[in-house]
């Protein structure tokens, strides 16, 4: 029994990495020369309608709460969007649906925004915040979200029954 024990202990620490000794680091591969990691891209130049998403922080009704890295003069840093031409689900939906998929599309679209550009174009404000057309490296922004059922061309029926 106490062999037993013994087994699954070890086999368990081995699992876990528990047994690996002092020299576990990853070692490059002889002959192999270390470089530093490639830089990234740099990002395309703005004109002066458009302005750069880094973050979806969340929604207001059918509104998108933004954090914009780059924005022409007189635009805050935060800002809430109506995207043109969309329909998109509230956070505060008449069923448990339409609030479902209004959550899943602030983490869709931050999940996208990782290494990608969210560009708005034709920016109007508002009393309520801005309009504007909304791409994601170059491409619309409502054929990426009607595709994913996170969204509808403006005038489209709800979500709820």
């Amino acid at each position: 029994m106490a062999r037993k024990t013994a087994l699954l202990l070890i086999l368990a620490l081995a699992g876990c990495g528990g047994l690996q000794g002092h020299d576990s680091q990853p070692q490059a591969p002889v002959g192999a020369a270390s470089s530093p990691p490639p830089s990234p891209l740099p990002l395309p130049a703005l004109t002066s309608d458009q302005a750069r998403v880094e973050r979806v922080l969340g929604m207001e009704g059918d509104r998108l709460w933004l954090s914009l890295s780059a924005r022409p003069a007189g635009i805050e840093p935060q800002v809430l969007l109506t995207p043109r031409g969309m329909r998109l689900p509230s956070v505060a939906g008449q069923c448990p649906l339409e609030r479902n998929l209004a959550r899943a599309l602030v983490v869709f679209l931050n999940e996208r925004l990782a290494g990608q550009v969210m560009v708005l174009e034709g920016m109007a404000l508002t009393d309520t915040g801005m309009v504007a057309d909304v791409t994601l490296d170059g491409r619309s922004l409502l054929q990426r979200l009607d595709a994913e059922g996170l969204a509808r061309p403006a005038g489209s029926p709800g979500w709820c029954p």
